[in-house]
């Protein structure tokens, strides 16, 4: 996804990749928490996330309580990663306005 914006100044440029930077840590935490409980899913039931929400996609870990947490928890995390990724190019896209 290609963002355009116009910048008028390098101080704009500035306090945007200052923003992304808080972003990014608020984002890491948020990641962080998310890979602990995603750990402890897979050392219950001895299966990686991604194996799991395979087989969890064809309708073969059932639908109790812990598998629908376990199946949201990762659903986040693959939507903060892609997160995470966007906002690493916003940075690196910034950093190199800002060297110019």
């Amino acid at each position: 996804m290609a963002v355009s914006i116009e910048i008028n100044d390098l101080q704009d440029v500035s306090l945007i990749l200052e923003a992304l930077n808080r972003e990014y840590e608020i984002l890491k935490w948020e990641l962080t928490k998310i890979t602990k409980k995603l750990s402890s899913f897979e050392q219950k039931y001895e299966i990686t996330s991604a194996n799991f929400y395979d087989k969890y996609s064809t309708g073969e870990m059932g639908d109790d309580e812990a598998i629908m947490e376990w199946a949201g928890e990762f659903q986040m995390f693959q939507k903060l990663n892609m997160r995470q990724k966007w906002l690493e190019e916003l940075q690196v896209s910034c950093r190199k306005i800002l060297k110019q």
